[in-house]
């Protein structure tokens, strides 16, 4: 009976020692914010076979909460790109709602990945002066109907897949959060 109390008490003791271990490769990515990285075109209404084209830029300074300093994003990354996502919806008259729409990835121009199932990601790169990171990408509008371009949710994020990485997020805001959802209208 003293031996199982023994292996007892040394097994609640290696289990309890293991949930105080840290898992190295669990991803905890650093949080970051850009704001107001998206420029729009100056009109709402496009053409069937016209093509929208979205221009972002960010600073690879950003602030840091807790930090007087502005982090250097490629310093502390070495990271020359950041991926992220956007949503297309299309208004229905019959949800009297907008939409979310799957996009082909040959409507989408410019700087892209395309990492499988539903993962189309635009590339913001570090530019020439290397003081920044941007991107511009098209969607070419192939059919009529009311859109919105939907930017309530980007993330820039890095190397999700790559080992031994530091993993930073940068979330982005508006000022005014009604210009995440940018509507405009496609005729035949």
């Amino acid at each position: 009976m003293r031996l199982f109390k023994f292996f007892l008490s040394l097994f609640s003791s290696l289990l309890f020692l293991g949930c105080l271990s840290t898992d190295d490769d669990e991803y905890r990515p650093i949080w970051l914010t850009a704001q107001n990285a998206f420029d729009f075109p100056l009109q709402n209404e496009f053409s069937v076979g016209d093509t929208l084209y979205v221009e972002q830029y960010f600073s690879r300074y950003l602030p840091e909460e807790g930090y007087e300093e502005l982090l250097d994003v490629y310093e502390t990354t070495k990271d020359e790109e950041f991926g992220y996502s956007f949503q297309i919806e299309k208004y229905s008259n019959l949800s009297q709602d907008y939409n979310w729409v799957n996009l082909d990835p040959q409507f989408i121009l410019g700087n892209k990945d395309d990492g499988g199932y539903n993962s189309l990601e635009i590339l913001a790169l570090l530019n020439s002066s290397r003081d920044a990171y941007e991107s511009r990408f098209g969607i070419v509008l192939a059919e009529a109907g009311s859109f919105r371009l939907n930017l309530s949710h980007v993330i820039f994020h890095n190397g999700y897949n790559q080992a031994n990485e530091i993993y930073l997020d940068i979330r982005h805001e508006f000022s005014n959060e009604e210009e995440a959802l940018w509507e405009f209208t496609v005729t035949e």
